[in-house]
C-alpha cells in the first residue's frame, strides 16, 4: 500500500484527535492543572505510549534518545492533526486555516506549520530519499516538541536508532527527515478519571477501554505522574498501564 494511501488514512482519524473522556469534575483553583490541560497531556502522552512504546521517565533515563524520538512523533502528530484539521475545514467549505495558526504553542514559543513539512507539501524537499521518508521536521520543531511532550530542553541533536515506526532517521543542518507510515487506530482509550496534586506535580489516573467494538470492557487502568519540566508550563511524566492478566 502506498505511502499516499497510508498518509490520507491517517489524516481521517489522527492519532492527536482521538477523544479522551474525563467523568469527574477537575480542581479548578487558580495554580492547578486545567481540565483542558489533563485531558491534552493524557492524550499526547496516551498516544506516544501506544504508538512508540516510549512511557517516559523510566525510558528516557535508559535510553536518552528516546526524548528524541517521542518529540519527532510528536511534532508528527501534531502536523498531522493540523493537516486534518485543514481537510475538514475543506469539505466543508471553510476559508483554510491561516498561515499564522501554530500547530502548538509551548513555554511561550508558537510553533509554525511551516516548521514540519510532508512530502506532499514540498516534493523536491524529499529528493535523493527514500519514498518512505514522509515528513521533514526542523530543529526549532524538534526542540519545541520536546518540551511539549516530554518536558525536556534538547540539549544534543542526533539521529536516534531506528525503530518499527520511526524507520532510518536522517538528521542535516536544518532538521529530521522521518519515515512514518501505515498508523492504524489506537484500539484503546484512556479515560481520565482523577487528577490529584503530588510532590509538586500531579497524579492522572482513569481507567483503559476498548475505543471500538465491546464498550463495556474494562481491559485495565493506568496512572501518569507527572513532575514540573525543564520550562515553564512543561510536564516530565511516567506513565504505567495495568492490564488485567497481562
Amino acid at each position: 500500500m502506498s505511502t499516499t494511501h497510508h498518509i490520507l488514512s491517517f489524516l481521517r482519524a489522527p492519532a492527536a484527535c482521538l477523544a479522551v473522556s474525563v467523568l469527574c469534575a477537575l480542581p479548578c483553583r487558580a495554580a492547578d492543572l486545567s481540565r483542558q490541560e489533563a485531558e491534552g497531556i493524557l492524550q499526547d502522552t496516551h498516544t506516544i505510549a501506544g504508538y512508540m512504546e516510549i512511557a517516559g521517565e523510566s525510558d528516557y533515563a535508559a535510553k536518552p534518545d528516546d526524548v528524541i524520538a517521542a518529540a519527532l512523533f510528536g511534532a508528527f502528530d501534531a502536523k498531522m492533526a493540523y493537516a486534518w484539521r485543514q481537510e475538514q475545514r475543506k469539505e466543508s467549505g471553510k476559508k483554510p486555516l491561516d498561515p499564522s495558526v501554530p500547530l502548538f504553542t509551548v513555554a511561550g514559543q508558537a510553533l509554525a506549520p511551516s516548521e514540519v513539512v510532508l512530502r506532499s507539501e514540498a516534493p523536491d524537499r524529499f529528493k535523493g530519499l527514500s519514498d518512505r521518508h514522509t515528513a521533514f521536521i526542523s530543529r526549532k520543531a524538534l526542540e519545541l516538541s520536546s518540551l511539549r511532550y516530554t518536558g525536556h530542553a534538547i540539549t544534543r541533536h542526533a539521529a536516534p536508532e531506528g525503530s518499527d515506526l520511526l524507520g532510518d532517521v536522517i538528521l542535516n543542518d536544518k532538521g529530521y527527515f522521518v519515515c512514518i507510515d501505515g498508523l492504524g487506530d489506537l484500539m484503546v482509550e484512556a479515560v481520565l478519571r482523577q487528577v490529584s496534586p503530588q510532590d509538586g506535580g500531579y497524579l492522572l489516573t482513569g481507567e483503559l477501554l476498548q475505543s471500538m467494538g465491546d464498550d463495556g470492557a474494562r481491559p485495565g487502568s493506568f496512572k501518569l505522574i507527572l513532575t514540573p519540566g525543564e520550562a515553564p508550563g512543561t510536564w516530565k511524566r511516567q506513565y504505567v498501564e495495568t492490564v488485567p492478566g497481562g
